[in-house]
């Protein structure tokens, strides 16, 4: 098993000399677990002024795209739908 670890930090802008710049406050860390067979989980613990929160990471699942339903009025005003030929126009 593979793990990788990333810090979660917050970017604080101030200005030092007439210079902008940015601190990273650590806000808690990220691991990320590679298994041998393919699977990817991980945990994320946030600092918070009550302690740590502990979570568990893992792979969004995919959502199917479900075939839309046509009710009756539907089919049955695109049944009556027909061509329009341009020549059979009057003006």
């Amino acid at each position: 098993m593979q793990v990788k670890r990333y810090n979660v930090s917050k970017p604080i802008k101030y200005e030092k000399n007439g210079e902008q710049r940015t601190k990273w406050h650590n806000v808690g860390q990220i691991a990320i677990f590679e298994k041998d067979d393919g699977t990817v989980s991980g945990t994320l613990e946030l600092i918070t002024f009550t302690g740590e929160i502990k979570l568990n990471i893992f792979p969004a699942k995919e959502r199917e795209e479900q075939p839309k339903q046509v009710n009756n009025e539907e089919k049955n005003v695109n049944d009556e739908i027909q061509e329009i030929q341009i020549d059979e126009i009057p003006f």
